[in-house]
């Protein structure tokens, strides 16, 4: 991927498997930051896709009974005109019935979000960079199991992917001032963009991101 700006109308965005089944067993065990912090940010990004129209996609690895699909802070706010894909590999991309899926959307790159770094998350960032798309890691939003995720994230970035994060993310979707809803001076806040997001910068301060 080049390192130019994010288009809504040419990208979208993909989440990894989060299911409630891992963040539940990680939460009491974590050694990478917070996993809810990340998921906070993901709820952020799934309001402002879903306000903005931008192709959303979702994967969940079965089997889908025990691991659940998305946890209800993350459902209640799952664009609308969202996708959901079921997997058996841990690349997204591996299976050809979720092929279609992402080749229908029409779109040629993702921000990339979801657990874990070095397992499903990366086998699928590797899997979209083979077969022609652009990815943009938003490294805050993206969480392992292991101490150190940063041998997978080097190797994505080896491979073509390009580092971002959830704030830059924001402001590179919505570009102007005048588009930014969450700013101060822009009251009252347009009936239609979720009265729930927070300033990106008062999301992460809240939720630091994982070293």
């Amino acid at each position: 991927m080049t390192d130019k700006m994010f288009d809504v109308k040419t990208g979208g965005l993909l989440t990894i498997d989060m299911q409630p089944f891992y963040i539940n067993e990680w939460e009491f065990r974590e050694k990478t930051g917070n996993i809810q912090g990340v998921a906070e940010r993901i709820r952020h990004l799934f309001m402002l896709a879903d306000w903005l129209n931008l192709p959303t996609v979702a994967t969940f690895e079965e089997p889908v009974d025990q691991n659940g699909m998305l946890p209800e802070s993350l459902e209640s706010v799952f664009p609308k005109n969202g996708h959901r894909v079921f997997k058996d590999a841990h690349n997204c991309v591996a299976e050809a019935k979720n092929i279609e899926v992402f080749r229908n959307l029409g779109i040629k790159r993702f921000a990339v979000t979801g657990i874990e770094t070095d397992v499903c998350v990366f086998q699928s960032v590797m899997g979209l960079l083979d077969s022609g798309y652009e990815v943009l890691l938003l490294e805050d939003c993206l969480w392992t199991s292991e101490p150190d995720h940063r041998l997978s994230i080097e190797r994505m970035y080896d491979a073509g992917a390009v580092r971002g994060s959830f704030k830059m993310f924001c402001y590179e979707l919505t570009r102007y001032v005048s588009n930014c809803p969450w700013m101060d001076h822009l009251t009252p806040i347009p009936d239609a963009f979720p009265k729930e997001f927070n300033k990106p910068e008062e999301v992460v301060q809240t939720n630091p991101i994982p070293k």
